[in-house]
């Protein structure tokens, strides 16, 4: 039942748009522009769910950090989720299994693939060892390479960031709601 909960309510944000207050940052005189690539090989999801949560196929870990990624590995982002300077903004959850290796303040980097632009990401205090709500925002479209780190655990996986004009039906993904500053 708490996973068809958490799906109504995120497809719920996202129907809706997903409105939330962006951070203050400095507009860039110029954005960051991504060398054409041949191919993204996004990772796609490999359906490991943290213990205690319910199996579902959005899910991917490693037995020890888990969070959810869209279907295909490709994050759709809708007007709603591009903020005024054109970066892009998408909340991911992350869970670490209770164990040796995993404790720590959780650490996310990443970049895009063929430029040297780099991801920001938000992550609020407040949410203890086993999960941890992030956000992460994309400077443009592009496919890039994320790293979560937590003690001495690391996930990687990439994701190929694409703005779209309108969700397509059936929005294809829980994992969407925008983060919050």
């Amino acid at each position: 039942m708490r996973a068809g909960l958490l799906w109504f309510v995120v497809v719920l944000v996202v129907a809706c748009g997903g409105t939330a207050p962006s951070l203050a940052r400095a507009t860039p005189s110029a954005p960051p522009t991504a060398m054409p690539t041949a191919t993204c090989n996004p990772t796609q999801p490999n359906g490991d769910a943290p213990p205690g949560e319910d199996p579902g196929p959005g899910w991917y870990g490693n037995g020890r950090l888990y969070t959810g990624l869209w279907p295909n590995g490709e994050i759709l982002a809708t007007p709603s989720f591009v903020e005024a300077d054109g970066s892009i903004g998408m909340k991911f959850p992350w869970w670490r299994a209770p164990g040796v290796g995993v404790a720590g303040d959780l650490r996310i980097t990443g970049h895009e693939i063929s430029s040297s632009a780099s991801i920001r990401a938000v992550i609020p205090d407040g949410y203890g060892q086993r999960f941890q709500s992030s956000g992460i925002y994309f400077p443009m479209e592009g496919c890039y390479e994320i790293t979560a780190r937590s003690g001495d655990t690391s996930l990687v996986f990439v994701a190929k960031v694409t703005k779209v004009a309108k969700m397509p039906t059936p929005v294809p993904t829980p994992w969407s709601a925008r983060p919050r500053g």
